[in-house]
């Protein structure tokens, strides 16, 4: 304990510096006077130094008041979420690269049981081992604790706004060249738990190869991808245990329509067995925006349509249910962060705005519907949160959302959140409530 009070007093002083800097403003300081000491400042001047030594680090701190929790309305929460990140990356040589993060992140406040993803503490999340091109034409390999990240992360990614965020003990070999990179992979998810190193589970394991297509420019990228995952022991809808074999090819597109219009679009099949059953499922998301560069606060405005099948006959033994594998899920399908892409319908209406450098708002409309009201309504991480196969309606209901991000200086970041989900038919009829989730947090990054 008396390690951590120690380590949140150095924030605080760390933090109290990097105000006071962003106050008198960013030039360089005037001659004569003392080189600033916060960690920023030490980690650009070690790596002046040591070109072969990289020093970087992250303290984050979110308090958030989210209410009516898996829709119940008597479950609400008032929690503080603190992060500390600290990493070296060391390069003997250009070709050769060791990287290693360790990471305290506890909860203040959290409706136990507190589970590991949220509170875990002085634990090792990466470390690895690559050699090869890092950037650029070649050939690269990656042994180790490592995040992946692929796409828009819909389907694989390590997620910042988690606590913990995610990573994996795998092995990835890419090869890149002119405009073109493919990523091979076999991973087993790390399963963090407080109080203990964590280890991955080699029973649960994830294989990929994701693809990239960018000699186009900016008119058209297209990625294809082909992930399986593979579980020793899942379960099915009738209670039977087995083995589960999903096997999940898709790709994403994006460009230009013009010059000022853009375009996204993302499709995932799936197939397999569990417990000997077969699996059919599919998901997919389609967007358009406008932006101006041009103009005062550099609007954007974009509609997008989600979509991700049910199982339509919970009895049958087949899984129709879309499987979201390991995705980022903040502001994906709401900013409630109640609903997952699964058995879902959701149209969002978002506009952006750049009201100066450092300011960036947003605000958001959903409407969620159910795919079909013999499955359930789940939520960010797979888990079903609602059933009711007997509603009238599969209407969710609408949220309405806003976001604002402030760069108080190079290092320092301060962000607000609101959003407030209304009960639809469906939850209604399911004596569920209406869920809101405010929030703030500091970010400070060296």
């Amino acid at each position: 304990m008396r390690t951590y009070q120690s380590a949140v007093l150095a924030a605080c002083l760390t933090l109290s510096a990097e105000l006071a800097q962003a106050q008198a403003g960013s030039g360089a300081p005037p001659a004569g006077a003392r080189a600033p000491w916060t960690p920023a400042a030490l980690s650009e001047k070690t790596h002046d130094q040591w070109k072969w030594l990289r020093v970087a680090g992250e303290l984050r701190s979110r308090a958030e008041t989210p209410t009516a929790l898996n829709f119940m309305e008597s479950r609400d929460d008032a929690d503080v979420l603190t992060r500390l990140r600290l990493n070296a990356l060391v390069t003997p040589r250009p070709w050769l690269r060791f990287f290693g993060e360790w990471q305290d992140v506890r909860a203040f406040g959290y409706n136990p049981p507190v589970p590991g993803t949220v509170a875990n503490r002085m634990d090792l999340r990466q470390a690895y081992v690559e050699a090869g091109a890092a950037e650029g034409a070649g050939l690269g390999l990656r042994v180790g604790r490592q995040a992946l990240k692929y796409g828009k992360g819909r389907l694989v990614w390590d997620p910042d706004w988690a606590n913990f965020g995610r990573t994996f003990d795998a092995v990835r070999l890419t090869a890149a060249g002119r405009g073109a990179r493919l990523d091979v992979f076999a991973a087993s998810v790390l399963a963090p738990q407080d109080r203990r190193f964590d280890r991955s589970d080699t029973s649960n394991m994830l294989y990929g190869a994701y693809g990239s297509l960018e000699r186009w420019g900016k008119r058209l990228r297209i990625e294809p991808y082909l992930f399986v995952k593979s579980n020793a022991i899942a379960r099915n809808e009738l209670g039977g245990a087995g083995a589960l074999d999903l096997y999940s090819p898709g790709f994403r597109g994006a460009g230009l329509l013009s010059g000022s219009v853009d375009w996204e679009a993302e499709m995932v099949f799936q197939a397999g067995r569990l417990t000997a059953r077969p699996v059919r499922a599919f998901g997919g998301v389609w967007v358009l925006g406008w932006q101006s560069g041009a103009r005062r606060w550099q609007p954007r405005l974009s509609a997008s349509y989600t979509y991700a099948s049910g199982d339509g006959d919970p009895r049958d033994g087949r899984k129709g249910t879309f499987d979201t594998l390991y995705p980022t899920t903040h502001l994906r399908n709401g900013a409630t962060d109640r609903i997952g892409w699964a058995n879902i319908h959701d149209v969002l209406l978002q506009s952006d705005w750049k009201p100066s450098r450092k300011l960036k708002v947003s605000a958001g409309a959903h409407d969620f519907r159910l795919a079909t009201t013999q499955d359930a309504l789940y939520g960010p991480g797979g888990a079903a949160l609602v059933r009711n196969a007997r509603a009238s309606s599969g209407h969710v209901g609408f949220e309405l959302s806003g976001t604002a991000d402030y760069a108080l200086s190079r290092t320092l970041s301060l962000g607000a959140g609101y959003a407030h989900l209304f009960r639809g038919a469906f939850l209604r009829e399911s004596g569920r409530g209406g869920a809101t989730q405010p929030y703030v947090f500091l970010t400070y990054r060296f």
